[in-house]
């Protein structure tokens, strides 16, 4: 008895309605994810902050002196105290405005990154399976027709029972595989619709590559810590003293005196003058303690996507020599194939050695297609470490 498998990834592809790139995936999937834009993060900033002139809430202070005797006078001291932001202070907050804003872009290029990965992780995984159910469902049907081959030969007593029982363990074994690929492939399906709201996979998974150096300097990761250490550093340098608000006083004053009764306005002003770092002693070691955690942090990421870079390279060349050797000896392997074939069909001797090179010769092709995948794929993980999204 045959059983036919259908490939999954056939089915789902020969589903596929229209044309998707990489790009189509991508905005797809932020928009599917638009619910956790840092847009609203922002906007929520904007509408807490304070006027551009005062530096805290203004106070108001009342005091009362009542005279204790005829000939004594009574007073009465209205006082409003503004802290008006200092030209420093307004300087440190439109810094702050300016690397809000930097790191909101970065936290979407971070985003686009993420979603690239995933994008392409589950791209290049169904692509992968699809070549091993394509191949594997030739192996069954092949292995099919032999089985039903030899099991007419074995009822007429022309086949030994072993030949036939090592085709069927192996018609067994490719069917679980199969199993276990459309299980994957389902599973991935699954994974990207989730992801993106698509039921397509990319078809054009040509991503155009020049082998040059890599520039850290716009990697997001990259951006990110130096865009949090100048916020960091914001913070620390606007509580020197030369940042404090000025403070300004307006006050009026009522006496009422038994001989005049007088009233009185008045202004003060209190401007910080700051000397040297401004900074205590405790912020100043603080800072310096960071800025070692940055630079080490920053030293460690910079090598670390160098290296991961370098061998990305590294393997992609390796795949591409690969290749050339795999794709000499791809006629040979079609040779011998259609050799073993007709061996088989010929009913000539040392038939357990003729399936096995079957097998193998099969196993060969599909390795030559998962190759050619794979430098595409390789191309995809350059990209990735190279902070480059789709």
């Amino acid at each position: 008895m045959k059983i036919l498998f259908v490939s999954v990834a056939c089915l789902y592809l020969s589903a596929a309605n229209a044309s998707v790139s990489f790009h189509d995936a991508l905005e797809s999937a932020l928009e599917k994810h638009k619910n956790l834009d840092v847009q609203s993060i922002d906007e929520a900033f904007t509408r807490s902050k304070s006027p551009s002139w005062i530096d805290a809430n203004p106070s108001v202070s009342l005091l009362h002196w009542e005279k204790q005797d005829e000939r004594g006078a009574s007073e009465t001291e209205l006082m409003l105290n503004l802290p008006i932001k200092s030209s420093l202070r307004k300087k440190f907050e439109a810094d702050v405005l300016k690397n809000t804003s930097l790191m909101q872009n970065i936290t979407l290029k971070q985003r686009k990154l993420l979603l690239s990965e995933y994008i392409r992780n589950l791209t290049w995984r169904f692509k992968r399976n699809a070549i091993q159910e394509r191949v594997n469902n030739q192996k069954i049907t092949k292995l099919n027709d032999i089985v039903s081959a030899f099991t007419d030969l074995f009822e007429r007593n022309a086949l030994p029972k072993q030949t036939l029982m090592l085709l069927k363990l192996e018609l067994h074994s490719s069917r679980l595989t199969q199993l276990e690929l459309e299980h994957n492939s389902l599973s991935t399906v699954r994974a990207y619709q989730k992801l993106t709201g698509l039921n397509e996979f990319p078809d054009d998974l040509q991503e155009s590559f020049k082998l040059e150096a890599i520039n850290l300097n716009q990697h997001p990761s990259i951006q990110m810590l130096r865009a949090s250490w100048r916020a960091y550093e914001i913070a620390v340098f606007s509580q020197q003293n030369s940042a404090e608000p000025w403070q300004v006083q307006l006050g009026a004053r009522h006496i009422d005196d038994p001989d005049f009764s007088e009233t009185q306005v008045g202004i003060g002003i209190e401007i910080p003058i700051g000397v040297g770092n401004n900074l205590s002693l405790i912020q100043s070691n603080e800072w310096r303690s960071e800025k070692l955690d940055y630079e080490t942090t920053l030293y460690q990421m910079y090598t670390q996507i160098e290296s991961d870079f370098a061998a990305a390279v590294a393997q992609l060349n390796f795949l591409k020599n690969k290749q050339e050797v795999l794709d000499d000896n791809l006629k040979n392997i079609t040779d011998f194939e259609f050799v073993i074939e007709e061996l088989l069909q010929s009913n000539a001797p040392n038939r357990e050695n003729n399936i096995r090179h079957l097998i193998t010769l099969i196993e060969a092709k599909q390795e030559i297609q998962l190759n050619r995948l794979a430098i595409r794929e390789q191309i995809s993980n350059i990209h990735q470490i190279a902070g480059i999204p789709l």
